[in-house]
């Protein structure tokens, strides 16, 4: 469908990532700040209903008014 892909940042522990969103870090598609991180774990988790376990960092939840 030649539609993007979401970029593969890097790999670490969710604190190492929080990190990254909390400094900011320049997007892929264009110069400004990323919207955050969509974290996956390296070997998929399930929760008890077979749902996947993945987590979203947003660099506005760290912006203090």
């Amino acid at each position: 469908l030649n539609i993007d892909i979401v970029p593969l940042v890097g790999f670490g522990t969710l604190e190492d990532m929080i990190g990254i969103v909390k400094k900011g870090f320049k997007s892929n598609w264009g110069d400004f700040i990323a919207e955050g991180i969509v974290a996956r774990p390296k070997v998929e988790l399930l929760d008890r209903s077979g749902r996947r376990i993945i987590t979203k960092i947003k660099y506005r939840d760290f912006i203090h008014s």
